[in-house]
């Protein structure tokens, strides 16, 4: 006799996927930041949006660090991190094809991937802290 169960996954709860949010931003800032002079070369994109891009990350990744290290979210805290990757994923957009830099096409790439990463875990937050 077999016992077959429908499992429904809950979806992860704010706090955690803000706490991986996080680390990505770390992630990510030690990439552009460390990388810049290679990264500059092979993506197109000057070293200063780079290191620019990737002093932002740091202080988001402390902020969402401590947001998701609460018990409860404050619902300013919430928004702040829903909104700020919101306007991450729209910055990343104009400056792949707004006139500020002119990306290689492998930079192009590189904008709009981590871009819908960002996207992604906005609409996970959204969904999570929404519910």
């Amino acid at each position: 006799m077999t016992i077959h169960e429908t499992v429904v996954p809950r979806p992860p709860r704010f706090q955690t996927i803000v706490g991986i949010d996080a680390a990505t931003c770390l992630v990510m800032a030690a990439l552009l930041v460390g990388g810049r002079a290679i990264l500059a070369g092979i993506l197109g994109i000057p070293q200063f949006v780079l290191v620019g891009a990737g002093g932002i990350l740091v202080p988001v990744a402390v902020f969402m660090a401590l947001v998701a290290a609460r018990s409860s979210t404050p619902r300013w805290a919430a928004w702040t991190v829903i909104t700020g990757n919101a306007a991450w994923v729209i910055a990343s957009v104009v400056l792949a094809f707004g006139q500020f830099v002119a990306p290689a096409p492998l930079g192009i790439a590189f904008i709009l991937g981590q871009a819908l990463v960002v996207s992604i875990f906005t609409a996970i937050e959204y969904r999570t802290y929404a519910r």
